[in-house]
Formats: C-alpha cells, structure tokens, sequence
C-alpha cells in the first residue's frame, strides 16, 4: 500500500482518471475483488473496482447485457485489464443503500424494480447477438452438473451428502416445469440491500459480474431473506414484485429460484475454498436452506 490508502495498483502508470485522487475510501473487500470510493480533487467521486476470477467480466456484463437490454447502471469511466484482474471505475452511484436504511417500502420498491427489470429483459433479448446470450445463458443441465460437482469434490458429512442426493433427485423435475413455464430473463445473482442503491431515480441495483440469463427467481428469493432479517414481512415484497410481473404459483417460483440460486452458491464456494473463508460454515448455512426449499416443495 501507498500513502493515503491507495492500493498498489492505483499507481499505476496510465491511470489518467485518477492523477488528481486526493482520498481513497475503503468500500469492501471480497475473495475475488476489491471496491473503493476514490475523492478528487474537485470533489467529485468515483468508484474504482478490481476484480479478478469469475468476477473480472463486470465490464463485459454493462456492454454486452445491460446497455442492450436498457436496465438501469452505473456508467463505466474506463475498464483496462492488470495480468489476470479487470479494473474499472465507474460512475457513484451514491452511499444510500437499501440495506443502510432497511425499510418496508425500500424492499418493496427493490421489488418493483426486479420485476421491471426482469420482465423488459425477457422482452428484449431478441437484441442480443446469439453468441452473446449463448455466453450469458444458463441451461436445466447447468445446474444438474453444479449438485454433480459439489458432491463429487465436497467434503460432506452424511446429513449434508443426504440432502444433496435428494435435491439431485428432486431437482430435473422442477427444472423441466420451470423451463417450460418461464421465461428466460436477466439474473443479478447478488440481488440484495447492500448491492441496491438508492437516489433520486429510485433503486438501482449495483456490482453485476455475477449476472446471468435464466428463468428462474433466485433474485426475488435473495431479497426476500434480506428483507426477512430486517423484519420486514414477505407478502409486503412479494405483492410489490407481482403488481409489475404477475406470475402463476409464485410461491413455487420463488421456492425453485432459491434452490438454483443455492445450488450456484454451493458450488462457488466449493470452486473458491481455497480463497473463502471458513467454507464448511458456509456449506452447511447453504445446505440446511436447501433442505428448507425441498420440504417446501414437496408439501
């Protein structure tokens, strides 16, 4: 690290953007990226993002999926890549975040806004060149092939591999429902208060290099365990989500979008272990809400 906090790559030659910084603010520090603030000297701020892995394709995600598709985002300053790392500085979006000021009617209005970017994605994804939705697209087998994964290299005790081998049984035939009924649309995969900024356009959500294109509802299922931690009562979001996308049994939906939305967490974190922290706590938080899932949908 440099004088005043400055990561060791934000000095290097080329960054332009960031030759009047006068502050750098710490914002987090993830297995696979790193965010600050960064003040100029005007006082104007911007956000400075390196990231590296599975996460270095944020850039790719705003030009090949966001700007076609008309969902609301930062914009991007500049992108360049360091060896292995993606570097971006973006536009501030602001500190005011849904998870800073957990109201009912901020999960509600983040619930509006999933469901108003979901449903003009899926209407528009006819714009997106074939290799580009190819690139994004996530298939039935997709998943099948992470519960796969997960049990072949995860170290399970009896109880968790039980449950796994369950949902591996339980699993084809709600996908086959759920890709038969849904339509394919834009997943955030992070979608939760603290990835939600709020301004004066209303929400918008941030950090989207996890996003993807699929049909189910992990998204809503995300939000609504965040909003349960803050007490605020499902219905009241889920009735938001629905006024601007109406969909038949939303209650299954939302069920399967979180065994999917799981099943991809298993695995990344299995896929990270060497990196991650404390990876068994994880596993087993991920596994239990799994089994939660299936009991529900076996009712």
């Amino acid at each position: 690290m440099h004088d005043r906090g400055i990561p060791d790559w934000g000095r290097k030659p080329g960054l332009d953007p960031l030759a009047d910084a006068v502050r750098w603010d710490p914002l987090r520090h993830g297995v696979d990226s790193e965010v600050w603030r960064v003040v100029l000297s005007s006082g104007e701020t911007l956000i400075a993002k390196r990231a590296t892995g599975f996460e270095a394709r944020e850039s790719a995600v705003y030009h090949g999926l966001l700007e076609p598709l008309g969902v609301r985002h930062a914009t991007v300053y500049a992108a360049w890549r360091d060896g292995q790392a993606e570097i971006l500085l973006i536009e501030d979006m602001g500190s005011e975040t849904v998870e800073s000021g957990p109201t009912a009617l901020r999960y509600a209005e983040a619930g509006r806004f999933l469901a108003d970017m979901r449903r003009k994605a899926a209407a528009s994804l006819h714009v997106l060149p074939p290799a580009v939705r190819d690139a994004y697209y996530q298939s039935a087998d997709n998943y099948l092939g992470s519960v796969q994964r997960v049990l072949k290299v995860a170290s399970l005790d009896p109880p968790q591999r039980l449950a796994l081998t369950r949902l591996r049984d339980i699993l084809p035939g709600c996908l086959e429902r759920l890709y038969a009924t849904a339509c394919i649309s834009l997943t955030h995969n992070d979608f939760n208060g603290k990835n939600l900024v709020v301004g004066s356009g209303g929400v918008a959500a941030i950090d989207w290099s996890h996003t993807e294109l699929t049909p189910h509802l992990g998204d809503l299922y995300g939000l609504l365990k965040d909003a349960a931690r803050h007490g605020v009562k499902e219905q009241d979001v889920v009735s938001a989500y629905l006024a601007g996308d109406p969909i038949a049994e939303s209650a299954w939906h939302i069920d399967v979008g979180g065994l999917l939305w799981l099943t991809r967490g298993l695995r990344w974190a299995w896929e990270a272990r060497d990196r991650a922290d404390d990876v068994r706590r994880l596993t087993g938080s991920l596994i239990g809400a799994i089994t939660e899932g299936l009991d529900r949908i076996e009712e």
